[in-house]
């Protein structure tokens, strides 16, 4: 994978960060603060979690940080996919060392592997939000499109990654709800 076709110039729906409300101004003073963390697993470009970074905070007007990719080999799959709450429970140590450090208020776990809930209701998800413990998890395991090795495929990948990340950050950091509409970001249920 690689960092190039990261960004897109689609329509975001109701996440305009105008029509909530959000100014340049709420962003933390402090420059050691940070609003989000993106923490890729040992499988995740790092390259592509900086360049993801980059693009969001200009977005978003959040601080936003990139850290060193996490080591998951505790991470073992249940029946070919990945179980969220194992990798959150994997990862709570390093979240809490970077909140003591940084006041980081979400953070999202970015990873390749295909991932799911414990219950399995689903046959398979994108991304899983822990509300409680303020954490995400994104996979673009199931992103990517064929041909991704083109540069066309790469840039789809990149946006899908970067919507994803992007409704993330609107459900959990600013509790937006989700919509019907099939043409916002915030569209549920995602299948």
């Amino acid at each position: 994978y690689v960092s190039a076709g990261i960004g897109s110039s689609a329509p975001l729906g109701s996440f305009d960060l105008r029509r909530i409300g959000v100014a340049v101004s709420d962003r933390p003073s402090d420059k050691d603060q940070y609003d989000v963390v993106l923490l890729p697993t040992d499988d995740f470009p790092f390259a592509m979690a900086t360049s993801l970074t980059n693009l969001l905070e200009g977005e978003t007007h959040l601080r936003i940080r990139a850290v060193l990719n996490i080591g998951t080999a505790a991470w073992t799959p249940d029946r070919d996919q990945y179980d969220i709450e194992k990798l959150v429970a994997i990862s709570r140590p390093t979240i809490a060392q970077l909140r003591r450090a940084y006041g980081v208020k979400l953070y999202i776990l970015l990873t390749t592997r295909d991932i799911n809930f414990s219950n399995r209701t689903l046959r398979f998800v994108f991304s899983g939000n822990l509300p409680d413990d303020m954490v995400s998890v994104v996979s673009v395991a199931r992103m990517i499109p064929e041909g991704v090795s083109s540069q066309e495929g790469r840039f789809r990948l990149g946006d899908r990654l970067h919507k994803m990340v992007l409704r993330t950050i609107g459900l959990m950091y600013y509790h937006l709800p989700r919509t019907s509409d099939p043409a916002d970001l915030l569209y549920s249920p995602l299948m």
